[in-house]
């Protein structure tokens, strides 16, 4: 059951919505202790305006390119073409280099 619910267009940024959202959350008598989401949610603005607000912050912050990711850190393999074994994989690589167009003959 969502506690409250602000809609906007498909192709906005949802940043924007995140301060108006715990504000709505504040008028229903709502006051996380903390708040987590992705990187995509990540800014000064709001890491300063949770602090304020006595919310302890849990989102994530983007790595600049070529910054190590931070040991201890849970990490996951994503499935990029690796034969793993699936039907998928088996048929991906089975077919790799082959062209669909008709052979002369």
């Amino acid at each position: 059951m969502p506690l409250e619910i602000l809609l906007s267009a498909g192709n906005e940024n949802e940043r924007r919505y995140l301060l108006p959202l715990l504000d709505l959350l504040a008028k229903r008598k709502i006051r996380p202790v903390e708040l987590h989401g992705d990187r995509g949610y990540y800014s000064l603005r709001h890491e300063q305006t949770l602090s304020e607000r006595g919310i302890r912050s849990r989102i994530s912050r983007p790595r600049r390119k070529g910054e190590p990711i931070p040991a201890g850190t849970k990490t996951r393999e994503v499935w990029r073409g690796k034969n793993d074994g699936s039907p998928h994989a088996t048929r991906k690589h089975a077919n790799a280099g082959r062209s669909n167009a008709p052979t002369p003959g």
